[in-house]
């Protein structure tokens, strides 16, 4: 994992031990959100919905253009995310808890395998079909947009929905 994070596999990169220990930590820290989360699941929120669509979304982009990096970027955030206080145990459900590790399974079989296994999920994690991404999902649901007169910032406000185009 530590190889795929520190750069594209063209560069060429300085190994440091500090890196891998980094790596191992969030791991680590993914197979506890995974571990604690799973009893607790009540319901799922809205940002959380948007946060897994968010990772399907910027992992698959990651693999296709491959910058593996980037991948491994969005998981580090997408479990920094989750552990957040602002969202409680109990509005991450278990179908994203599986998302997370079908995802995570070309990075980190042996972690993705165990996390499946904790999850109680079916077959094989290797077995399961790549989870697609909502376009609508990943649209905000407010934009701040700037007043501008004579050419200055006067005042921001927030709107629903995305901003018009510039007219």
């Amino acid at each position: 994992l530590h190889l795929l994070f520190i750069g594209p596999p063209a560069d060429d990169v300085v190994w440091g031990e500090s890196g891998t220990r980094g790596c191992a930590r969030f791991l680590g820290r993914a197979l506890e959100l995974v571990v604690d989360r799973k009893q607790k699941r009540r319901f799922v929120s809205r940002k959380v919905l948007v946060e897994k669509h968010r990772l399907i979304n910027r992992v698959t982009k990651a693999i296709q253009t491959f910058k593996l990096n980037k991948a491994v970027s969005a998981f580090m955030e997408f479990v920094k995310v989750l552990r957040s206080p602002s969202i409680t145990p109990q509005e991450v459900d278990l179908a994203t808890l599986k998302t997370f590790a079908v995802l995570l399974a070309p990075f980190a079989p042996h972690v993705a395998a165990e996390m499946w296994e904790v999850l109680g999920g079916a077959d094989n994690v290797f077995a399961q079909p790549w989870p697609e991404f909502s376009p609508e999902l990943l649209r905000p649901l407010e934009s701040e947009v700037g007043i501008l007169i004579n050419n200055k910032l006067r005042d921001r406000m927030v709107v629903e929905g995305e901003p018009a185009k510039a007219q």
